[in-house]
């Protein structure tokens, strides 16, 4: 299922991983940056 869902290219993935400061795309806000307490490797 994840080749599915993730059908991009790993370098460019790696590349957009290290990027975790986001704005909102309707209010512009900055969001916060969520780790999965359960798997720490996890981020939303």
């Amino acid at each position: 299922m994840s080749d599915f869902l993730d059908s991009g290219d790993v370098k460019t993935g790696k590349v957009n991983n290290k990027i975790t400061d986001i704005n909102c795309p309707q209010c512009s806000v900055e969001m916060t940056h969520v780790k999965d307490m359960e798997q720490p490797h996890i981020g939303l």
